[in-house]
């Protein structure tokens, strides 16, 4: 199969797993499955078969051909047609395209990995990064293993989506790009800036001045430097960044370059040094255009010295969880008209909140395929452990579980802690940690925070507070259990470690004895759960839409 034709086979695959899972119009509902084999209907009438893998929270791994009235689809736009007539199907033209082009660059990373394998001796990808690690700064052993995730969000059709890019921006910043991607700096009058300072009142630019030299005999008292992903600086300078530069309140600083990789978030990329840059990127990956808001710059530190902070405090969560730090951040105004579009948000360096020992492994690495033992990187971990892998994922499943739910439960703080924002840490291949990166679509009840002693000032714009402790709640169940967990029993179970009803009954009985109110408990435990529905809220445009699916763990208590 061509690279261009495994990129159609793929995302088709994926959008009828999510419009089965998300019932869209009722397709769950009229079918019958026989020995995995899914007959439904659509809305018109039109008959779809395909053969998946059943799996927990109504989730579905298609295999083979999916059909219509017993032809071969082989194109995601024809289904997403029979789906839904009158919708757009740019963002899957363009999701394929990005694929394609993923899998022939994926081609060279494998091939480098077993290279790297066969000169240092190494039977897995974890063993390379152990024996990598022992010259290698461990921010770049994340960075290594980021680009093994392929096909990017495993929930989303549209994962490799990325509306504004052609093929030369692909090749230079996407997460397969070979090379570096160098940060541009811009200079913005400190009059029409917005700067949320670290502990130590400096700006974005002052703190970085001390990692990166080449800043110091540029910053000024009326100028703060703006680090710039290459992409944006081109674009939104002649775009909606225009009239500041024409005022000359935006100017350009060509003497400045910080070289930089991408990550699997794109527009965070990460330095020499293992400092993350967060900046605005306006171009539509996944779900959504990526601009930052002002209250997302400015809440981030905030948030992480609280987080941090109470962690610190928490005798339960301190040993097995803490947060990857934003420092400092800049924007401009809330009511700028490119309020979205000069965003930048510093965060920490992974090597500095390592502790010895610690293999860190990016969450959406661990559910993707070795290049080296062909298993998952979850499994070669498992078996790696001392004990058996049901005694491995009890411990995974317990430190990620406890801490998150706890987080909701006592601090009203629900982390989006899906696979791309957590960093598992390993030692003697034993979940030791979790990192948790990117503060941006955490949800916060702010009584339940206030009544554990702490007002943090956040950005009165902030979409990330709630006055309802279930919104915490469901992030939690949306992105720890079903993105998370799910993909990793998924993961343990194609590799013949585990079956998926002793894993979900491992799972159900960790919940069931962690220290939190019934009626929390009731919630986590309910015949239903709510999921975050992908498809439908890009069909129909209306912000967050949750629908609900059946839950694992009522079945298996």
């Amino acid at each position: 199969m061509n690279h261009h034709t495994q990129a159609h086979a793929h995302v088709t695959a994926t959008l009828a797993a999510a419009a089965w899972r998300e019932n869209l119009t009722g397709l769950r509902d009229r079918a019958a499955i026989q020995n995995n084999t899914i007959h439904t209907t659509t809305h018109a009438g039109n008959r779809l078969t395909f053969t998946a893998t059943l799996e927990a929270f109504n989730q579905i791994t298609p295999y083979g051909p999916v059909t219509h009235n017993g032809q071969p689809i082989t194109d995601p736009t024809v289904l997403l047609t029979l789906l839904a007539p009158h919708a757009d199907p740019i963002e899957l033209t363009d999701a394929v395209e990005g694929l394609t082009l993923a899998f022939q660059r994926h081609e060279h990373i494998v091939a480098d990995h077993r290279r790297a394998a066969r000169r240092l001796g190494a039977a897995t990808s974890i063993q390379l990064a152990q024996h990598l690690q022992q010259n290698t700064n461990d921010h770049l052993i994340c960075r290594h293993f980021e680009p093994l995730a392929v096909t990017g969000h495993h929930l989303h059709p549209g994962a490799r989506t990325r509306l504004g890019w052609n093929h030369h921006d692909r090749l230079a910043y996407d997460l397969e790009a070979n090379g570096t991607t160098d940060i541009l700096f811009l200079a913005l009058d400190r009059r029409q800036a917005v700067s949320t300072t670290d502990g130590h009142g400096r700006d974005i630019d002052a703190v970085m001045a001390t990692w990166f030299p080449p800043l110091t005999e540029h910053l000024s008292p009326d100028r703060i430097l703006i680090p710039t992903h290459p992409w944006q600086h081109r674009h939104a300078t002649a775009g909606t960044l225009r009239p500041l530069t024409e005022t000359g309140h935006l100017t350009d600083v060509p003497q400045l370059r910080l070289p930089a990789e991408p990550t699997a978030s794109i527009r965070t990329l990460v330095t020499r040094t293992g400092h993350y840059l967060k900046c605005s990127l306006d171009i539509h990956i996944t779900s959504t255009r990526r601009g930052i808001s002002p209250a997302t710059a400015a809440n981030g530190p905030v948030l992480s010295r609280t987080i941090i902070d109470l962690i610190g405090r928490d005798a339960t969560l301190a040993p097995h969880i803490t947060v990857l730090p934003e420092i400092a951040a800049v924007s401009l105004p809330h009511h700028h008209p490119a309020s979205r579009d000069l965003t930048c948000i510093l965060r920490a360096p992974l090597t500095d909140h390592l502790q010895p020992g610690e293999l860190a492994v990016p969450a959406t690495a661990l559910c993707a395929r070795s290049p080296i033992s062909g298993r998952h990187l979850i499994s070669e971990l498992a078996l790696q452990h001392p004990h058996q892998p049901a005694h491995f994922l009890e411990i995974y499943a317990t430190k990620l579980l406890d801490t998150t739910i706890r987080l909701a439960t006592e601090y009203g703080i629900g982390m989006e802690a899906h696979l791309q924002n957590c960093i598992p840490t390993f030692i003697d291949a034993t979940l030791h940690r979790v990192i948790l990166r990117d503060l941006g679509g955490a949800r916060i009840h702010l009584p339940t925070l206030h009544r554990a002693g702490y007002k943090p000032p956040l950005h009165p714009a902030s979409v990330t507070t709630t006055d309802d402790i279930t919104e915490a709640h469901t992030k939690v169940a949306y992105t720890v259990l079903q993105n998370h967990l799910a993909a990793i029993v998924t993961a343990m179970e194609a590799d013949d470690l585990l079956h998926h009803a002793t894993a979900w009954k491992i799972i159900t009985d960790i919940v069931a004895d962690i220290a939190i109110p019934d009626a929390t408990r009731n919630f986590y435990t309910a015949p239903t759960l709510p999921h975050k529905a992908l498809l439908h809220m890009r069909l129909m445009g209306d912000g967050d839409h949750h629908v609900p699916v059946d839950n694992p763990l009522h079945q298996s208590s």
